[in-house]
């Protein structure tokens, strides 16, 4: 039986930011890789949701979160892995402040990743966008902010696909000549979801283990 990951969840505080996030560094790791994503990447115990773990949301644990998925594979290839991962709810809700971009580049620069993967953006914030403040904006920022950090970054669509905010990662993703990683089609096949799983419909919204597998099937094949 495979022994069940422990995360030593941590929150970075900043520019009125709390940010769950958690690093995980082996002694003479091969590769580095973060994760700068949402509560798909982790998210800390909310008792009022019925959520009590330290994992991306709707997971059994963490060995079966998307993040621990791709790291144990990649892991078989390049030997030890270090690698992070980051809730950022709190720029996607404030996208163009800048600020707070920086405080997480900041961090992801400190970690010197090999790789940086970005599954981030359905916590666009609605009123920004209803404004008419593009979303392009946000993910302009941060895609060029993470290529001054490393030279691999990969960027994902939204797992509930929303057109509004997919289109816009796509024209940033080939202006800035970065790799693509299509998801939208999964919350299509309802086993993808945990839904009945959990009590709280915005938790049983999330990928279940079979979804949170296939984002990490989808991410392991543009990284291999």
């Amino acid at each position: 039986m495979q022994k069940t990951m422990m995360v030593d969840l941590k929150f970075l505080k900043k520019e009125g930011m709390s940010v769950p996030y958690f690093i995980e560094e082996p002694k003479n790791a091969k590769k580095r890789i973060i994760f700068i994503g949402n509560s798909l990447t982790i998210h800390e115990p909310v008792e009022a949701l019925g959520w009590n773990k330290k994992c991306g949301m709707a997971a059994t644990d963490a060995n079966h979160d998307y993040v621990h998925l791709v790291c144990r594979k990649l892991s078989e290839k390049y030997g030890e892995i270090a690698f992070s991962g980051l809730c950022c709810r709190d720029w996607e809700k404030d996208y163009t402040n800048d600020k707070k971009l920086a405080v997480l580049m900041d961090f992801a620069r400190e970690f010197n990743p090999d790789i940086i993967v970005l599954r981030i953006g359905e916590n666009f914030n609605r009123e920004y966008l209803n404004k008419g403040i593009d979303s392009y904006i946000g993910f302009s920022s941060l895609v060029k902010e993470a290529k001054r950090i490393s030279k691999e970054v990969y960027i994902t669509s939204m797992f509930w696909t929303e057109d509004l905010l997919d289109n816009a990662v796509k024209k940033v993703a080939k202006e800035e000549n970065i790799v693509f990683i299509p998801l939208d089609d999964l919350m299509k096949n309802k086993e993808n979801m945990a839904l009945g799983q959990y009590e709280n419909q915005d938790v049983s919204k999330h990928p279940s283990d079979i979804g949170m597998k296939r984002i990490a099937e989808r991410i392991l094949k543009a990284i291999l």
